[in-house]
């Protein structure tokens, strides 16, 4: 089932698992497959998160919390 692009969740729920750490000693897909999952995530990178947290936060403020709008 996993092989063939369920979820975690989607596995867990048809099997009948009350936790996610069962269905996922189950889990039997090669390292190759792990690793074209993480190819396909666009996460930012920390300097490009520091930057857009600058930017919402408005010119200006330096306590580090969100401006009131």
């Amino acid at each position: 089932m996993l092989d063939s692009g369920a979820d975690l969740a989607t596995a867990q729920a048809l099997m009948g698992h009350a936790n996610p750490a069962t269905t996922a000693r189950y889990d039997r897909r090669p390292a190759a497959t792990r690793r074209a999952a993480m190819a396909r995530l666009h996460l930012p990178r920390p300097e490009d998160r520091r930057r857009w947290n600058r930017i919402r936060r408005g010119p200006g403020s330096k306590t580090g919390k969100h401006s009131p709008r």
